[in-house]
């Protein structure tokens, strides 16, 4: 079949028909259409319908995670824009409730007071000056401030109201006169304290009146711009200058001085304590010790922390706000009612509390930085002189302040005040005057103790308790602590 090419192609193919059918039998065509991918690679078992609905379970699980993680990515996305919003909002309110105390201020006192104005003021409230003369150069530095903002009636109170007691009573009536100035005031003050008061007015403790100097007696003394000018009983003048170290003093001078350190030194060898003399200060009329100045006069703040206090400026982070409050609260012996001036401010620490300076945020700072720059100066507890408690209380906090005569006028010791912690600690009125009483006592116990005090209260507390037929398990408790202490409850008319 040479000569017929088609015929031996024809052969061919049937000859590789028969061999493929017998290499591969028919179901081959149905396994090589029904392959499926597996997870562990391609298998030739088509799935069965359990597998198929098993399958479609996964998928849809897989499907809704994805789409779970979806959703809180776009909350947690929405969350961080609210956040951003909200902070944004606040910084806005904050700074137009700011722009509008500022406003107020403005219009209700016409200017404000300058830093340097606060200084002078703060010198002229820090202690009570001896002689007119001194107070009115300070209040003079006070009037050359530029725009100390301080207006005229201001500025005869305050003269007035620093004054020595003998010459607030004979111009009394003077300072209430509408056309007067401080001008013509503390002109008439200082000329009629000249006329009628001793030169011995202005002293120095080192040369006070009767000491000796130089073998001769001080009757007086004045003081000049760089020196102190001596008057004599024998007669005569002295001029010593400030920077002069040596006094002249007789040793018996400093003899209680020496008497009652030697006295300290021999307590201390007693209790086998050592002192380094390298850091010890001796016959100093003033010291400075953990941010408190102690003199003469009693226990005031350390200027440069009041300065502190005084220019912080207002918090706009928690961090700032607990920084300034720890600040203030370590001078809050010097403040009455110091925790209810601050409890707006410290609303925002509590742990629930969403952060936001609002209305009663910005008069409260500023309450307690006047508190604060206005300090009384605390007297030294001298424990020869009898105490007094004077207690207060109110449905958001007590308050209480320990106070001595010592001939000039009760004056403060410390203050103390604290928040109520809840209405269920004292549901009456007398059970938070107990309360208070009972704070205040623990408080100071280490003064009061094993002597007898005096407590002033706005109710007859202890009359109440003893009236009770039956006491709570709680009353019991405090009217125990406090018949550890003797003192004598005297009623007073709340303010």
């Amino acid at each position: 079949m040479d000569g017929y090419p088609m015929y031996d192609l024809l052969v061919g193919f049937s000859l590789w028909g028969t061999l493929w059918g017998l290499l591969f039998p028919l179901g081959f065509w149905n396994t090589m259409t029904c392959r499926v991918e597996t997870r562990g690679g391609t298998g030739t078992t088509p799935y069965t319908k359990e597998q198929e609905e098993e399958a479609a379970k996964i998928l849809a699980k897989q499907k809704a995670r994805k789409e779970k993680r979806e959703v809180v990515k776009q909350a947690k996305k929405l969350a961080l824009q609210e956040l951003e919003r909200l902070k944004r909002e606040e910084e806005a309110k904050l700074k137009a409730v700011e722009e509008e105390e500022e406003e107020e201020e403005k219009v209700g006192r016409g200017r404000s007071l300058n830093k340097e104005a606060f200084d002078k003021l703060q010198a002229i409230h820090s202690r009570q000056r001896k002689s007119v003369r001194a107070l009115k150069g300070v209040m003079d530095e006070l009037v050359v401030v530029p725009e100390h903002g301080v207006t005229e009636t201001q500025l005869v109170n305050l003269f007035y109201c620093a004054m020595p007691e003998p010459l607030r009573r004979h111009f009394f009536e003077k300072s209430k006169e509408q056309a007067m100035t401080y001008d013509t005031l503390s002109r008439e003050v200082v000329v009629f304290e000249a006329q009628s008061m001793p030169v011995s007015t202005f002293w120095h403790k080192d040369l006070d009146k009767g000491k000796k100097w130089k073998g001769h007696t001080i009757s007086g003394q004045v003081k000049a711009k760089d020196h102190l000018i001596l008057t004599l009983d024998e007669g005569g003048m002295e001029e010593v200058p400030y920077n002069q170290k040596e006094w002249g003093l007789e040793e018996e001078d400093n003899s209680e001085h020496e008497g009652q350190l030697r006295q300290v030194l021999e307590k201390l060898r007693e209790a086998n304590f050592k002192i380094n003399a390298k850091k010890c200060e001796w016959a100093k009329t003033q010291v400075l010790y953990l941010g408190h100045v102690l003199d003469g006069d009693g226990i005031k703040p350390e200027d440069s922390k009041i300065a502190a206090i005084r220019d912080w400026p207002t918090p706009r982070t928690l961090t700032k706000l607990r920084s300034f409050l720890g600040l203030a609260n370590y001078y809050r012996k010097f403040v009455r009612n110091f925790s209810t001036i601050v409890a707006p401010l410290r609303r925002l620490l509590k742990k629930e509390a969403i952060w936001g300076w609002d209305r009663d945020c910005t008069p409260a700072l500023k309450k307690s930085k006047r508190a604060l720059i206005e300090y009384p100066v605390l007297k030294v507890a001298d424990p020869s002189l009898p105490f007094v408690i004077t207690t207060n209380v109110s449905r958001y906090g007590i308050g209480a302040v320990l106070q001595q005569d010592d001939g000039n006028g009760y004056r403060p010791v410390e203050f103390m005040s604290a928040r109520m912690p809840s209405e269920k600690v004292a549901t009456s009125t007398y059970e938070r005057e107990l309360y208070a009483l009972r704070q205040a006592l623990d408080h100071w116990k280490h003064y009061l103790l094993g002597r007898h005090f005096k407590v002033y209260s706005d109710h007859e507390t202890l009359r109440w308790l003893k009236m009770q037929a039956k006491m709570t398990p709680k009353l019991t408790r405090w009217a125990a602590e406090t018949d550890q202490f003797d003192f004598e409850l005297k009623p007073v008319k709340g303010e």
